[in-house]
């Protein structure tokens, strides 16, 4: 009795953690320049400070892997921006993520907001600054002085939470089970 309720819960574990990822195939519309400004509702352009990759048990939980990208903004365009950004993308190109991987370069941030933060993707327009932004009559000003709530501060919380809940269900799960093993005679 004891191994068949090991069994149980190892695969009521294995079930939790190993849930197949998303299948994803990106695919971008064709648009001018001026057409993602238009659409984007911050652009700016910053140096690369940081990329901070996704954990990797949340992808074995199935859950979308997304990169945290913090900028170091010199120039605005469009929408508020602070001086120190964080911008959430997609892990992987297929799932449309940037491929902002360049710590040191500046970068040209087409941007949308997404829970309070500022996300990008692979067909926002966002790339490595060195042109000149293809927008006629688009103002230039500084960032918002300060820095961006990072979004990697509630994830601690997160985790702990989903932790403590996952140990009490498995405890009162071998709780039951053993009551059933002695009430049997």
């Amino acid at each position: 009795m004891k191994v068949r309720g090991l069994v149980a819960v190892l695969m009521a574990v294995g079930t939790v953690l190993f849930v197949p990822g998303q299948a994803c195939a990106c695919s971008c519309a064709m648009a001018s320049e001026q057409e993602k400004y238009a659409q984007a509702e911050a652009v700016f352009s910053g140096r690369l400070l940081k990329r901070k990759e996704g954990t990797w048990l949340g992808s074995l939980r199935g859950e979308r892997a997304q990169v945290e990208l913090v900028f170091d903004v010199d120039a605005v365009t469009k929408g508020q921006v602070t001086r120190r950004q964080t911008v959430l993308t997609e892990s992987d190109g297929a799932a449309c993520g940037l491929q902002a991987d360049k710590i040191g370069r500046t970068y040209l941030v087409f941007a949308h907001r997404q829970d309070g933060g500022l996300s990008a993707n692979l067909c926002g327009g966002t790339r490595l600054a060195g042109k000149p932004l293809e927008v006629p009559a688009a103002p230039s000003y500084r960032p918002a002085p300060g820095a961006d709530q990072d979004a990697s501060t509630l994830r601690p919380w997160l985790f702990g939470a989903v932790g403590v809940i996952g140990v009490s269900m498995a405890a009162g799960f071998l709780l039951i089970l053993r009551r059933r093993g002695s009430a049997k005679p």
